[in-house]
């Protein structure tokens, strides 16, 4: 079981049911179950979820069962933005609100919608991806 604040809400990364929470520890992918109203998790909620731990693609994310394993306890303000560098994406950041100053070199489109942005600083290159409907 988990709790904490939506900050990225469901339809932002991965699926439309897919979701991040971040706590004070540290940030968690959920997957909300197909019967839970998605749209009562914006940012800023606060929110818990039970569920089974699994790792589709590398990126580890909490499973809700059904829509009874996920719950609003209250709204809030989002985290302050850890700031990294290029270096800091990677798992240790993974599901962390993060900000970075970039340059973008280049954009490359799938046939999904979904774009990988190779962006580049001081610290190297890094690549950023996004879903879709982003």
């Amino acid at each position: 079981m988990v709790s904490g604040t939506v900050t990225v809400q469901a339809g932002r990364i991965l699926s439309e049911r897919t979701l991040v929470l971040q706590d004070e520890h540290g940030g968690l992918t959920l997957r909300l179950p197909s019967a839970f109203p998605v749209e009562t998790l914006t940012r800023g909620s606060i929110a818990w979820a039970r569920g089974e731990l699994a790792a589709p693609y590398g990126n580890l994310e909490l499973r809700a069962a059904d829509a009874g394993d996920v719950g609003v306890s209250g709204s809030g303000g989002l985290p302050d933005p850890v700031a990294i560098d290029t270096n800091g994406l990677g798992e240790p950041n993974e599901g962390l609100l993060a900000s970075m100053v970039v340059t973008v070199d280049r954009v490359t489109r799938y046939d999904s919608g979904a774009v990988s942005i190779v962006v580049r600083d001081a610290a190297g290159e890094g690549r950023v991806y996004a879903f879709a409907p982003v």
